[in-house]
């Protein structure tokens, strides 16, 4: 499939996307073996702040409780399924306590799946994210309902630290980057996300 720049942008594609299929940890030497220095260096489009929450529904702060490995309903895929714990909803309506979260990757009975530029969810970790309303290609949701995927890949993800700053994955870009907020007290990315929320227009509807 072909994206344009705009598609690009909003789903946070670089003209390289990456899926890997490994047997445990041999991955490190699968990549050394078989990918060119130019697949290593893939980055994505880097989005700021007022971007992200133009393509999202939801912008929510919680707990990850369970993060669950499993095939997509056509078997040719690992998708991992997260129940996320709410304690905040800096923008939009969602009004559950938890929601479900999914990105492409995982790993089943030593199977693993790496997708380039997708930052893992793990059990545990305190987050902010940036959500998306996303149809479910799981071959079973952890329950029945809206399910989300984070909005620009690893971008839509800040891991939320006890001295209170949020601060991205590393990842690659291409171009400077510029406009992101790698990196922030917590507070201030939340009262810059509800200042952006106030202006954006509607997301698009996506089918």
């Amino acid at each position: 499939m072909t994206y344009n720049s705009s598609q690009r942008r909003e789903a946070g594609l670089t003209m390289k996307s990456f899926r890997f299929m490994f047997p445990g940890l041999a991955i490190v030497a699968l990549l050394s073996l078989v990918l060119p220095p130019a697949a290593a260096r893939a980055g994505m489009l880097g989005l700021s702040t007022d971007t992200l929450v133009a393509e999202s529904d939801a912008v929510v702060v919680g707990k990850v409780e369970d993060a669950r490995p499993k095939w997509s309903a056509d078997g040719k895929k690992i998708v991992t399924s997260c129940k996320v714990t709410l304690t905040e909803v800096v923008a939009g309506d969602e009004t559950n306590r938890t929601v479900e979260v999914e990105y492409e990757g995982g790993e089943i009975d030593g199977l693993g799946m790496k997708v380039s530029d997708v930052a893992p969810l793990a059990s545990g970790e305190r987050v902010l994210l940036f959500l998306a309303a996303h149809r479910s290609t799981a071959a079973a949701s952890l329950k029945p309902g809206k399910v989300y995927r984070m909005v620009g890949q690893a971008q839509g993800k800040y891991a939320l630290d006890d001295a209170g700053v949020a601060t991205k994955a590393p990842f690659s870009l291409i171009g400077p980057g510029d406009a992101m907020d790698r990196s922030l007290p917590v507070e201030n990315l939340k009262e810059k996300v509800r200042q952006c929320w106030k202006t954006r227009a509607a997301p698009i509807e996506k089918p």
